[in-house]
């Protein structure tokens, strides 16, 4: 459900006067999906390349149970990045934004938000940095750069081994390299939080 023309959600607003953009070109909405009470609040910047239905489509992709842990989602023209997380809330630049990306950036937020009960983030734990240290190889030379970002990269693998028949195994014969990343992930967070209808 839209938004009225002049009403915009606080955290867009500032995200795009904080890039010297006009509020006046972002468009505010209101997202119920089947799985979920409670709407999910997106803001769209005229600029970005991608629909508004894409970014709800997109987004509905995934599992509740990774989605519950962002608050709002926006897409600009551009950014810094392809994109970021801030206070539980989601950023992209509109032409990274693609499946991979969004479950990257959302994951950072479940990183932040979804393993109190063993600290958070979860990134920073001896737990995960255990489960690196066994692994001989990582998903992506950016996992490198914190062990935030590999926590995010491993993400997509984890989701991908969990609902695409086959798993990691059926497209990557060398998957178990980082297994232990992936086996952590999935224990921890829980099976029933990355399949849909968890």
């Amino acid at each position: 459900e839209d938004w009225a023309s002049h009403q915009i959600l606080d955290w867009c607003r500032d995200e795009t006067v904080n890039r010297g953009q006009s509020p006046n070109d972002v468009d505010t909405f209101s997202v119920y999906y089947n799985d979920c009470e409670a709407p999910w609040i997106m803001c769209r910047h005229k600029d970005s390349s991608v629909s508004k239905q894409q970014i709800i489509d997109t987004f509905g992709r995934l599992p509740v149970g990774i989605r519950e842990h962002v608050r709002h989602v926006g897409v600009w023209g551009s950014l810094e990045y392809a994109g970021f997380m801030s206070g539980l809330n989601v950023a992209f630049t509109s032409s990274f934004f693609n499946i991979w990306v969004v479950i990257h950036e959302t994951m950072h937020a479940v990183d932040a938000d979804a393993f109190r009960h063993f600290g958070s983030p979860f990134s920073s734990t001896d737990m995960w940095k255990d489960a690196y240290n066994q692994d001989s190889r990582v998903p992506a030379d950016n996992s490198h750069s914190s062990w935030a970002e590999h926590f995010a990269d491993i993400a997509p693998h984890t989701i991908w081994n969990r609902n695409v028949p086959g798993g990691l195994e059926a497209v990557h014969p060398h998957w178990r390299e980082v297994g232990n990343s992936i086996d952590l992930l999935t224990w921890a967070f829980g099976d029933e939080n990355l399949t849909p209808g968890g």
